[in-house]
């Protein structure tokens, strides 16, 4: 019934209806198109006639577009309120619900805009995020209709401008989020693909995938419970083995660091922290140190060789306090005392914001004390920080509290200053960020101690490594 292939039919004598449907057959010039496809069909004689037609016809809709974002408030992992979305894209003719992403809990500590927490004291004792949600309904859906979520930098731009001054930095993620995994999703692509395709997108050569190792976290200082002013002391796995062999040794490490700090100082220390930590009732860091290394022993772990210790001292606020109730030590002091310490306890590979933002100068320095010690001669401290501003750091952390073109820019950054990237997830409510730290290509993965949601985030790490 295509007019042009029947010159002899009479277009005057048609009804007007079927005079719209010829017009429309050749708007789009529906003839032709179905006439190569169903030759392409005979020529392969395909056993699956229907599968073959919806693969090639598919292939020729419009790209989809999204046409809802649906946001609202959930329990994080802690059981304080979080931002979820929902995108909804119009795909082949229909609209769809096609991905979800959620981000964990605001702080409303770290960052205190009122677009992040409600502030009703009635509601969630202050930390309910429904004004982020009736923000994300009605001015982020109106801003976002029609925009391709392939298009990742554009619909992130769009998210930032929209939300501006309405929207903290979690609701932002979640956002930014969702409208990754639904381009994953279209795409036929498991997550880690898709983010590594978006760091490969001008690059003719894809990057071979690896799964990150995991950054544990044994001890937190800080906490009620604990005299120890170091927040967090962690343990990875040096060799380079399965990642299954590498979660193993890391699980049994924390494992048996439990039972050594129940049978030392009461079954009340067994329970972790949200991040999954241990409290230990010790005031120096020197007796966490050797609370691990009696651990280890019992485990059968040799430190130095199969696990290495990762110290976090900062973030600093009260000065460098290195003792409860001590006098702050100044720079030299500090650099003298992590000297001592990395020599005394030779598994050290890793010290975690060790100074202050304000000494960044400095960070080179503790490297240059250590090499200039005849003992340790050759050892290599990695020295870790948030932000890619000084050689000293040759370790950076990358965190879920931006869009996903702000983290993949600041990872492209620091790649091209050779640091090693590593992830961090605390609080999540998904899954999403093992699937970040594999397709950034990370070298580790810090997603706490095996516990609650952490346990998701590891068993999803798993998943990849079999894929892979």
């Amino acid at each position: 019934c295509h007019p042009g292939a029947h010159p002899q039919w009479d277009m005057s004598g048609m009804t007007a209806e079927a005079r719209e449907i010829m017009a429309y057959l050749k708007k789009y010039n529906l003839a032709d198109q179905l006439n190569v496809i169903v030759n392409k069909l005979c020529k392969k004689r395909s056993d699956d006639p229907f599968g073959f037609l919806a693969s090639r016809l598919h292939q020729l809709a419009a790209p989809p577009v999204i046409t809802k974002v649906e946001g609202r408030e959930i329990l994080s992992s802690e059981a304080t309120p979080a931002v979820q979305v929902d995108v909804y894209c119009k795909v082949d003719d229909s609209v769809k619900f096609i991905s979800r992403g959620t981000t964990s809990a605001p702080d409303p500590s770290a960052d205190g805009k009122s677009s992040e927490v409600d502030g009703d004291a009635k509601w969630y004792r202050g930390l309910g995020v429904k004004q982020a949600v009736t923000t994300i309904n009605e001015v982020i859906h109106s801003n976002m209709g029609g925009l391709e979520p392939k298009d990742q930098i554009k619909c992130d731009e769009m998210l930032l401008k929209a939300g501006k001054g309405k929207l903290g930095a979690s609701a932002l993620s979640a956002t930014s989020v969702a409208i990754c995994k639904t381009a994953a999703t279209l795409a036929k692509l498991e997550h880690y693909q898709h983010v590594a395709k978006l760091i490969d997108s001008d690059s003719k050569t894809s990057r071979p995938l690896t799964v990150p190792r995991p950054l544990m976290e044994l001890i937190a200082g800080g906490v009620c419970g604990s005299s120890l002013a170091f927040p967090s002391i962690l343990a990875y796995p040096l060799k380079t083995e399965p990642f299954k062999n590498q979660l193993h040794m890391c699980s049994t490490m924390h494992h048996f660091l439990g039972e050594t700090i129940a049978s030392k100082f009461g079954d009340q220390f067994r329970t972790t922290t949200g991040s999954g930590s241990f409290v230990a009732p010790v005031a120096e860091l020197g007796e966490a140190l050797k609370l691990i290394q009696e651990s280890a022993a019992a485990a059968g772990i040799t430190l130095g060789e199969d696990l290495a210790i990762a110290v976090q001292a900062g973030p600093w606020k009260d000065g460098y306090v290195v003792k409860v109730k001590d006098k702050a030590k100044s720079v030299e002091e500090m650099i003298e005392f992590y000297t001592g310490v990395v020599k005394e306890f030779k598994e050290i590979a890793m010290l975690i914001d060790p100074l202050s933002r304000d000494d960044l100068e400095s960070w080179g320095k503790i490297q240059e004390s250590i090499d200039a010690d005849e003992d340790m001669k050759g050892r290599t401290i990695e020295v870790m920080g948030d932000k890619i501003e000084t050689e000293a750091r040759n370790t950076f952390c990358i965190e879920r509290s931006q869009t996903v073109s702000d983290i993949i820019k600041a990872f492209t950054s620091g790649a091209k200053s050779k640091s090693t990237c590593l992830v961090a997830e605390n609080g999540a409510t998904d899954t999403f960020g093992a699937d970040l730290a594999v397709g950034l290509g990370a070298t580790y993965a810090r997603f706490g101690g095996p516990r609650g949601q952490n346990v998701a985030l590891y068993n999803r790490l798993l998943q990849i490594a079999d894929a892979l």
